[in-house]
């Protein structure tokens, strides 16, 4: 289908959406859970306008270093305690210095040798050979979201391009890792908008894709943007799907507080991953009440 197509496809009666969505793959037979730590919070140079962590906004985001291995390993042995198959190590910044980086490596190896539980990273723009360090160290899948469409970056970041972040994302796979790429929505895009990003993802074909709903932060410029609602979260699901067939889709940051009550009908739109437990600078659903979810579909 064209983006005409699809737009007027994400137009459709809900139900009759999430019936085309399901019917392209049947996603929720197979829900994946992974759960991240916010390894190095704060006072980011980039000046994404959703971002509570960014230095040129007022947001409420802590701050602080890079946490060792220890403290590392400790949240990653309760994550998979919790039922998480994957562990992200997330940090703050457009790219870590380079002690930073050498101690991130060290963490992945130290982790891999501890848990069984798979080890992710989400570090920043990285090199193909800082990419391929990582791997090397035990790393299974990079996380780089490309955030937005590439008609809609320029109004939301300034400071790096959304062809950085894509090339990013193609020297992931380049390497031979695994390239989880999604974004965020609710940040004042259109439909149109949701589309085009879903076509330039679908060509990197990565194995998962994160997709995360703003939640508005005081002291960010996006403090006052009405939240996305409910459908418009799983219109943006369903169409994910439908675009991105064989992709695995994660519900990640802002799920309970947009789908509220309607979390168990973004699986039936195509979603077939979540996030569970804490994020970056949200909180997810209680540990049980996840569960709870899951053993309803």
């Amino acid at each position: 289908m064209n983006r005409n197509d699809l737009l007027k496809t994400y137009h459709l009666p809900l139900p009759e959406l999430i019936n085309f969505a399901e019917s392209v793959n049947k996603a929720h037979a197979n829900i994946e859970l992974c759960s991240i730590i916010n390894a190095k919070s704060g006072a980011c140079s980039e000046d994404c306008k959703y971002c509570a962590q960014s230095a040129h906004y007022d947001g409420e985001a802590k701050v602080y270093p890079l946490l060792n291995r220890e403290e590392i390993l400790k949240s990653a042995v309760i994550a998979q305690k919790n039922g998480a198959k994957r562990y992200g190590i997330v940090t703050s910044g457009v790219s870590p210095t380079p002690a930073d980086f050498v101690a991130v490596l060290e963490a992945v190896s130290f982790l891999a040798k501890r848990v069984e539980i798979k080890i992710d990273a989400s570090l920043g723009i990285l090199t193909f050979d800082e990419l391929a360090s990582l791997k090397e160290a035990g790393l299974s899948r990079y996380h780089h979201n490309l955030e937005t469409s590439r008609e809609f970056f320029p109004r939301i970041t300034t400071t790096h391009t959304y062809e950085t972040r894509y090339e990013v994302a193609q020297n992931t796979i380049k390497c031979g890792l695994e390239l989880c790429c999604g974004g965020i929505f609710g940040i004042g895009e259109e439909p149109i908008d949701r589309i085009s990003l879903a076509l330039d993802i679908a060509k990197l074909a990565p194995t998962a894709i994160p997709i995360n709903f703003l939640v508005p932060i005081k002291g960010t410029p996006l403090e006052t943007i009405e939240k996305i609602s409910a459908e418009e979260a799983l219109r943006t699901i369903a169409i994910f799907r439908i675009i991105c067939k064989d992709c695995r889709i994660v519900l990640a940051g802002g799920r309970s507080e947009v789908l509220k009550n309607e979390q168990k009908k973004a699986f039936n739109a195509g979603a077939n991953g979540m996030i569970i437990g804490d994020l970056l600078t949200t909180t997810n659903e209680e540990i049980e009440n996840d569960k709870k979810l899951l053993g309803c579909l």
